[in-house]
């Protein structure tokens, strides 16, 4: 019993790691690039300067249209989940026709 939990503890942590990082990282730094990418809330012209306190910026969309750096993980977030979706109901009718489910599963893996 010690020796499995030897083994399954590393896969554990890795798991554990990559939920952590999906989860709080990914967002984060995707604010953090919008951020640096934005203009000021009130002068679209100017730079967003994230150095002074309360600072407010929106970043550049579509044209003239302007969304908050909170949002745009949202978004990224929310469209991924969209995608990965669509795609899976694409591919399991896929996977119950014919003989090359297995090569197929295989390569869905990664």
């Amino acid at each position: 019993m010690f020796h499995l939990l030897t083994l399954l503890f590393p896969l554990l942590r890795y798991c554990a790691y990559g939920w952590v990082s999906a989860v709080l990282m990914v967002p984060v730094l995707i604010q953090d690039l919008a951020a640096r990418n934005g203009v000021e809330m009130g002068d679209h012209s100017q730079v967003c300067d994230t150095s002074v306190a309360d600072y407010k910026c929106v970043m550049p969309v579509f044209g003239p249209h302007y969304l908050d750096p909170g949002t745009v993980a949202l978004y990224i977030s929310s469209f991924s989940a969209l995608v990965s979706f669509v795609v899976s109901l694409s591919i399991s009718p896929i996977a119950d026709y014919g003989c090359k489910y297995l090569l197929l599963l295989f390569w869905w893996c990664f």
